[in-house]
């Protein structure tokens, strides 16, 4: 031996003072250890003072209990075949990070007879390393061979495990008379998270013994320690990316692609797995525009971009985030994705509004909110009646913010605003490959995001036949089974449908399901319009005024202003008074708003500033300004509705029922 016992560090381990005075050079302690080994082997107790380190005689014990004394050499068989074959996949990334390792410190250790093991938590030896000459000599030490102390006695991996510190056993310190001759050092490998994960050791001849071994070995299970922790940060980081939707993309400060998810590799046209050394430059033509945003070092608000890859064009949306060390990282999405993925997160931020958010005190109203109140406390589905404009949305909000699911999602659904086709994947989501399109993971529908809260269905008038059947089911069931899936969900949701069409009306013509509209009808409320609510007028003009609307000048409304406002039969209802009051804010060149203002705003309304029980009783001075209004606007319905303040849904119905086509009012 080329080192004395002393000097060994003290956190290796805790020598007795008889092992600190002696040397491995004269090989006294050895010799007397193992005299105290036979003597063990052979049940002789061993005095109150043995020689023999404290740690190793606990070991022999324990050793002792599962093996015996006779017959120490005994082996039991190592793992094979299906056995070894799990216990090898069970520690793949183990074996992955340390084999690099292993290779690279065994070519600096100054020792050609050497042999590093791998070993998993529980002992099994799961990848050796090292001179062919002495694997061949120790089958006792075998891939699969378990090197517990109940196994193969004490040893340096099983010692190991018990300490999970780094530990040295020498010669006759082995519990098998295999090992006599051998020197075995072991330190514990552990996860990022500090979790101990396995052993790794080095085996070599007694008189091969260096004092910088132990260091040695323990840089190198330091080195594979970092390697887990890394790997364990980038898989977290991974599995982030995935959860986060999709379309992520890391850059480095020159163009280097550090991470990608899969939605970001399937857009790019990347294969899976990653190509080791990968360039933005060799998959975007000119690395653009990766590389000029790496330079402007600036964040990149959502846009659109067409990326010229070497499989041809890819219109997508980009927006960037710079990280403080230079790079980049990168959301990438299909067109429109992420303003559809905007408009989901605000119609799922819950209730917004309050029974206080609701305007006003005419006696109509009053009823209705009494109604309303009542139907928040109890856990039931609700029906909102009401023209466009009246507040429906409003009233949807307040029941459920209102009520015992308040704490729970509140989830939008404008059945009139989405393609009849698409109805049912909203609803009730589709499966991974359901269609083509589809994302390919597969997405929940309104329902699943609903569960436990309130599912408000807008416009329920609009829903196609094939969906009211779905819906139908599920409100009986409680179960939601996604489009092209096999199994169902239980899905606890409170539904609040509006509509403003005369679903009755609709029930009789087949157009929607009497079944359906008696499940919806459990508690109906039907919201006024704003002509039978006079009182109303006045109180919401002012409230919008102060709101402002952008003008800095309007501050209130002339008597003889309100008094017009009052005569306006208001077919748009509130969303229409709310318009008109902001476009007079903005037309007024004093603070006080004058009739002139008012009825200039009002010109391009459904009906003349007259009142409203002469709008009802002339029902073509309605058809009449809805001609001057298409007229107006060259048949362009989206234009004419924004003037009205409804939407292109109201406006076609009303046209509808008054016979006009709005083609025949555009330029020929």
């Amino acid at each position: 031996m080329s080192c004395t016992c002393m000097d060994r560090r003290e956190h290796i381990f805790p020598p007795s003072p008889r092992y600190r005075s002696l040397t491995m050079k004269d090989s006294s302690y050895l010799k007397m250890v193992a005299e105290e080994w036979r003597l063990f082997r052979d049940g002789i107790p061993l005095g109150s003072s043995p020689t023999v380190r404290r740690l190793i005689l606990d070991s022999w014990r324990r050793s002792r209990d599962a093996l015996g004394v006779r017959d120490p050499i005994a082996s039991v068989l190592p793992l094979r075949g299906d056995e070894l074959t799990r216990k090898l996949d069970e520690n793949r990334e183990l074996i992955t990070g340390a084999r690099p390792v292993m290779e690279q410190y065994r070519a600096l250790l100054q020792s050609t007879n050497s042999v590093f093991l791998l070993a998993s938590s529980d002992g099994v030896i799961l990848y050796r390393h090292g001179a062919p000459g002495i694997i061949a000599r120790m089958e006792h030490l075998d891939v699969g061979v378990v090197a517990t102390e109940d196994r193969e006695g004490t040893n340096g991996i099983s010692l190991c495990i018990m300490e999970k510190r780094p530990v040295e056993v020498f010669g006759p310190e082995h519990y098998n008379a295999k090992d006599h001759s051998w020197c075995c050092v072991s330190a514990p490998l552990r996860s990022g998270n500090g979790f101990f994960v396995g052993v790794l050791t080095v085996i070599l001849p007694l008189e091969e013994f260096h004092t910088h071994t132990t260091g040695m070995l323990v840089a190198a299970a330091n080195n594979i320690n970092a390697r887990h922790e890394v790997r364990d940060l980038l898989d977290d980081q991974q599995a982030l990316f995935e959860l986060c939707g999709g379309g992520v993309l890391l850059l480095d400060p020159q163009g280097g692609i550090k991470s990608t998810d899969a939605q970001a590799r399937a857009l790019l046209g990347l294969p899976s797995p990653p190509r080791q050394a990968e360039d933005i430059r060799d998959i975007v033509r000119g690395g653009e525009p990766f590389l000029s945003l790496l330079k402007r070092r600036r964040n990149v608000p959502p846009r659109e971009v067409t990326l010229e890859l070497e499989t041809g064009r890819q219109q997508c949306e980009l927006s960037a985030r710079m990280t403080p060390g230079g790079s980049m990282a990168v959301r990438l999405s299909p067109p429109g994705e992420m303003r559809r993925r905007a408009a989901e997160s605000d119609e799922r931020t819950g209730a917004r509004y309050g029974f206080e958010d609701i305007i006003g005190s005419s006696p109509a109203l009053r009823r209705c909110l009494d109604l309303a109140r009542i139907a928040a406390r109890e856990d039931v589905n609700v029906l909102l009646l009401g023209e466009s404009g009246t507040g429906k949305e409003l009233f949807a909000h307040a029941v459920h913010g209102a009520g015992p699911r308040k704490r729970r999602p509140f989830i939008i659904l404008n059945c009139g605003a989405i393609p009849r086709e698409l109805v049912q994947s909203e609803l009730f989501g589709y499966a991974p490959g359901a269609f083509t399109g589809a994302v390919r993971e597969g997405r929940s529908g309104r329902f699943e995001q609903a569960d436990g809260g309130t599912l408000f269905l807008d416009e329920i008038g609009e829903m196609p036949q094939d969906a009211q059947v779905s819906l139908l089911r599920l409100i009986q069931n409680g179960e939601v089974s996604r489009i092209g899936g096999r199994t169902s969900l239980r899905a606890d949701v409170r539904i609040i449908a509006a509509s403003n069409r005369d679903l009755r009306q609709a029930v009789r013509e087949g157009r929607f399901r009497e079944d359906l509209f008696h499940r919806l009808n459990v508690f109906p409320i039907h919201i006024p319009p704003l002509r039978e609510r006079d009182e109303d007028i006045a109180i919401l003009a002012r409230h919008f005024l102060r709101a402002r609307h952008g003008s800095r000048r309007a501050e209130k409304f002339s008597p003889p202003a309100l008094a017009l406002l009052k005569r306006h039969c208001w077919p748009g209802n509130v969303r229409e008074l709310e318009n008109i009051v902001r476009r007079a804010a903005l037309l007024a060149s004093s603070p006080l708003i004058e009739p002139a203002v008012i009825s200039a705003c009002l010109e391009d309304s459904l009906s003349p500033p007259a009142s409203s029980a002469s709008a009802r009783e002339n029902p073509d001075a309605g058809r009449h300004r809805l001609s001057e209004l298409l007229a107006r606007h060259q048949g362009n319905v989206r234009a004419a509705a924004d003037a009205l303040g409804v939407s292109r849904s109201t406006l076609y119905g009303r046209l509808a029922r008054s016979g006009l086509d709005p083609a025949a009012f555009r330029p020929r």
